[in-house]
């Protein structure tokens, strides 16, 4: 397997850790990784939808968020990940990263 496909592989095993949370719903990764794949220079952009109703959602969210950080740091070397969710991105007023975000993403995890 090419090393790009390695972290590829790596990025979606790791953030479909999602499935063990009920209140998220999908997961994605947009900007430099998801168009060119991983470099250790790039950080990682997620890219979350989830369940705001379940009274559980906000803790499940962070300890998924928490769990991601500490494995992408470790696993595939990543020096940061910056997390938004999909409402957040959609009312951005920020119309340019709205549209990159949007057109790079790939989804990786759907419930």
């Amino acid at each position: 397997m090419n090393p790009k496909a390695a972290i590829a592989n790596g990025v979606t095993d790791i953030l479909n850790f999602a499935s063990q949370y009920k209140s998220i719903k999908r997961i994605g990764i947009f900007g430099s990784c998801g168009v060119n794949g991983h470099k250790e220079t790039n950080g990682l952009n997620v890219l979350y939808d989830y369940d705001e109703t379940n009274a559980d959602s906000k803790d499940e969210l962070l300890e998924y968020i928490e769990d991601v950080d500490m494995f992408v740091r470790h696993i595939i070397h990543v020096q940061k990940t910056g997390f938004i969710s999909y409402k957040d991105l959609i009312d951005s007023k920020n119309a340019e990263f709205k549209e990159f975000a949007l057109n790079t993403v790939i989804w990786v995890y759907t419930a």
